[in-house]
Protein backbone atom coordinates (compact mmCIF):
# COMPACT_ATOMS: atom_id res chain seq x y z
CA UNK A 1 0.00 0.00 0.00
CA UNK A 2 2.85 2.38 0.65
CA UNK A 3 3.61 4.74 -2.17
CA UNK A 4 0.24 4.30 -3.87
CA UNK A 5 -2.78 6.56 -3.83
CA UNK A 6 -5.71 4.70 -2.37
CA UNK A 7 -9.00 5.26 -4.13
CA UNK A 8 -12.44 4.00 -4.91
CA UNK A 9 -10.79 2.23 -7.79
CA UNK A 10 -10.63 4.53 -10.84
CA UNK A 11 -13.90 6.31 -9.93
CA UNK A 12 -13.07 8.67 -7.06
CA UNK A 13 -9.55 9.88 -6.38
CA UNK A 14 -8.54 10.49 -2.76
CA UNK A 15 -8.66 14.11 -1.59
CA UNK A 16 -4.96 13.90 -0.76
CA UNK A 17 -2.14 11.42 -0.43
CA UNK A 18 -1.67 10.41 3.19
CA UNK A 19 0.24 7.14 2.88
CA UNK A 20 3.34 6.57 4.95
CA UNK A 21 6.77 5.75 3.52
CA UNK A 22 7.35 2.38 1.87
CA UNK A 23 7.92 -0.36 4.42
CA UNK A 24 5.71 1.18 7.11
CA UNK A 25 2.32 -0.22 8.06
CA UNK A 26 -0.66 1.70 6.72
CA UNK A 27 -4.14 1.67 8.20
CA UNK A 28 -7.38 1.89 6.26
CA UNK A 29 -11.01 2.15 7.34
CA UNK A 30 -13.85 1.82 4.85
CA UNK A 31 -17.44 2.53 5.81
CA UNK A 32 -20.38 1.85 3.54
CA UNK A 33 -23.69 3.23 4.74
CA UNK A 34 -26.27 2.46 2.08
CA UNK A 35 -24.85 4.05 -1.07
CA UNK A 36 -22.45 6.35 0.79
CA UNK A 37 -18.77 5.35 0.87
CA UNK A 38 -16.22 6.94 3.19
CA UNK A 39 -12.54 5.94 3.39
CA UNK A 40 -9.89 6.90 5.94
CA UNK A 41 -6.19 6.22 5.45
CA UNK A 42 -3.90 6.50 8.45
CA UNK A 43 -6.68 8.23 10.38
CA UNK A 44 -7.43 10.89 7.74
CA UNK A 45 -10.60 10.82 5.60
CA UNK A 46 -9.69 10.82 1.90
CA UNK A 47 -12.94 9.63 0.23
CA UNK A 48 -16.49 10.83 0.80
CA UNK A 49 -18.56 9.59 -2.11
CA UNK A 50 -22.12 8.82 -3.17
CA UNK A 51 -21.96 5.61 -5.20
CA UNK A 52 -25.11 6.53 -7.14
CA UNK A 53 -23.48 9.76 -8.33
CA UNK A 54 -20.34 7.86 -9.35
CA UNK A 55 -22.43 5.21 -11.14
CA UNK A 56 -24.10 7.96 -13.20
CA UNK A 57 -20.74 9.52 -14.02
CA UNK A 58 -19.18 6.14 -14.97
CA UNK A 59 -21.99 3.98 -16.44
CA UNK A 60 -19.55 1.28 -17.64
CA UNK A 61 -18.28 0.60 -14.10
CA UNK A 62 -20.89 -2.00 -13.22
CA UNK A 63 -19.41 -2.59 -9.76
CA UNK A 64 -20.59 0.82 -8.58
CA UNK A 65 -24.18 -0.40 -8.86
CA UNK A 66 -23.70 -3.60 -6.86
CA UNK A 67 -25.54 -3.98 -3.58
CA UNK A 68 -23.54 -7.02 -2.41
CA UNK A 69 -20.52 -9.04 -3.44
CA UNK A 70 -17.00 -10.00 -2.57
CA UNK A 71 -14.38 -7.87 -0.85
CA UNK A 72 -11.07 -7.87 -2.71
CA UNK A 73 -7.62 -6.78 -1.58
CA UNK A 74 -5.31 -5.68 -4.37
CA UNK A 75 -1.80 -4.42 -4.99
CA UNK A 76 0.21 -3.83 -8.14
CA UNK A 77 3.57 -5.52 -8.72
CA UNK A 78 5.30 -5.39 -5.31
CA UNK A 79 4.76 -7.70 -2.32
CA UNK A 80 2.12 -6.63 0.17
CA UNK A 81 1.17 -7.97 3.59
CA UNK A 82 -2.10 -7.57 5.47
CA UNK A 83 -2.84 -7.84 9.18
CA UNK A 84 -5.70 -7.18 11.59
CA UNK A 85 -8.43 -7.27 8.96
CA UNK A 86 -11.87 -6.91 10.50
CA UNK A 87 -15.18 -6.85 8.69
CA UNK A 88 -18.37 -6.17 10.56
CA UNK A 89 -21.91 -5.31 9.75
CA UNK A 90 -23.25 -2.28 11.55
CA UNK A 91 -26.93 -2.48 12.49
CA UNK A 92 -29.52 0.01 11.34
Amino acid sequence: MAGYKLSTYAAQAPSERVTKAAGQWQSMRIRLDGRHCAVWVNGQQVIDADLDVLAERFPNMRGLKREKGYIGLQNHSSPVYYRNIRIREIGN
